[in-house]
């Protein structure tokens, strides 16, 4: 995370390039047939659509719809033009979560290569365009999509900022940090790292954490004055924060035996990404883990 050691440079030209294959790659990966694969439409997709037909189209702009089970909003204001362009269609539906996704390979270039090097950063691209499943999630349209783009560019602008302690690279990343905020409910987990990272700042790197304080603040203000509307409607509107997460959580789902539900689901999550993947085709080749072969390796070495 502080790491500033220098990097052997990059080719520029060469990276640029690579890039573009790459990103161009990935688009085609995730629009070829994107109408017809995988088949049928999923309620999320549909939701979307009408969302956006019954609020945008009509002149309204939410933050956050309620309707559903609740949906953040930045997905639908990518979709709406594209719904207005080609009209209501399988293809239109999801093009926006194609266009995500693809976008994610330069964005993962750039945070890989500011982490740790170019070829990191390039290897980390390779895998983002071509692993089956983002390939596959990259083809639902899925406001998901979303939040892979938006949270790796606020860590990478939190990164400039520690090394640099610039202001912009303060502000840019609190934005889209509290921009990540509308993209999907599991970026409410984000506070939750930035506790971490204070804590170990304050435990390792207590010099940085003091240089720092102004610029956490700048930091902590952008993301606030980006946050603040939805922020506002969820204390208008307070069932919207927690009802999706109530609907779906293990304490809702097994009252009396809930820790033993918990300990069963983390050890599927973790089976899934070396070891056997869900069965269900429209969301992943059936029982495909995420991570094939020695891949799976440094994932599990992490965990």
């Amino acid at each position: 995370m502080i790491d500033s050691r220098a990097h052997s440079p990059a080719p520029r030209l060469m990276i640029a390039g690579a890039l573009l294959v790459l990103t161009l790659a990935a688009l085609g990966l995730r629009v070829w047939r994107l109408g017809e694969v995988p088949a049928g439409l999923h309620f999320d997709e549909a939701a979307h659509g009408l969302l956006v037909e019954g609020t945008i189209f009509r002149g309204e702009f939410p933050v956050f719809f309620s309707s559903y089970t609740g949906h953040e909003a930045l997905y639908h204001y990518t979709l709406a033009p594209i719904l207005a362009l080609l009209g209501p269609s399988i293809l239109a539906a999801r093009l926006p979560a194609a266009l995500w996704s693809a976008t994610l390979v330069p964005v993962v270039y750039l945070l890989g290569a500011r982490l740790w090097s170019w070829r990191v950063g390039l290897m980390a691209a390779v895998a983002t365009a071509c692993g089956s499943w983002l390939v596959h999630v990259g083809r639902i349209g899925f406001r998901a999509n979303t939040l892979p783009v938006v949270s790796a560019l606020a860590v990478f602008f939190l990164h400039r900022a520690f090394l640099t302690q610039r202001r912009r690279e303060w502000i840019a990343s609190g934005a889209i940090f509290g921009l990540s905020l509308y993209t999907y409910l599991a970026a409410r987990a984000l506070p939750l790292f930035g506790l971490l990272l204070l804590i170990y700042l304050a435990l390792l790197h207590r010099d940085l954490l003091r240089r720092s304080g102004r610029g956490i603040g700048w930091f902590a203000l952008a993301l606030a004055i980006v946050a603040a509307p939805l922020i506002y409607h969820m204390i208008r509107v307070p069932s919207d924060l927690l009802e999706r997460t109530r609907q779906i959580g293990v304490a809702e789902a097994a009252a009396t035996s809930w820790p033993r539900l918990m300990l069963d689901q983390t050890w599927a999550t973790l089976k899934m990404f070396g070891v056997s993947g869900a069965r269900d085709g429209f969301f992943n080749l059936p029982y495909r883990p995420v991570f094939p072969g020695v891949l799976q390796i440094p994932f599990y070495a992490g965990v």
